[in-house]
């Protein structure tokens, strides 16, 4: 709120950050923030930016596999900086089964669905692929 109207801001700006590699309620002590601690994830409810902290503790797993234990696949296995959704890829799946939707047109609904105006660019890694 602006005092004048609702204003869209993203859960980053408002300082959530996503920690992998640790239970919810466990702390990690040697966090490791996602490259430019920039990183987009693509959802059914749309595209967003988020901050993430990969574990960088010494039993730690990969970044690809600690993306993929919070089921949320990662567009590259080397330095991921984008994921998506299990349940995006699943619909994804169903949608492309059924009415033969390309990628390009689903990925080009998931934005809309993130800002329908136009007005905003759409915050994408260059490293995306569906």
């Amino acid at each position: 709120w602006n005092s004048s109207f609702f204003q869209r801001t993203h859960l980053k700006s408002l300082g959530l950050c996503v920690q992998l590699g640790h239970p919810p309620s466990d702390h990690c002590y040697n966090p490791y923030p996602s490259t430019g601690n920039e990183f987009v994830v693509v959802d059914i409810n749309g595209i967003h930016d988020v901050a993430l902290d990969f574990c960088g503790c010494d039993t730690t797993q990969l970044h690809y596999k600690q993306l993929l234990q919070v089921q949320w696949y990662p567009a590259t296995m080397t330095d991921p900086q984008t994921a998506a959704m299990f349940n995006v890829l699943e619909h994804y799946q169903l949608l492309s089964f059924e009415s033969k939707i390309s990628a390009y047109e689903f990925y080009h609904s998931l934005a809309r669905r993130s800002d329908n105006t136009g007005l905003s660019p759409i915050k994408v890694s260059h490293k995306i692929s569906i």
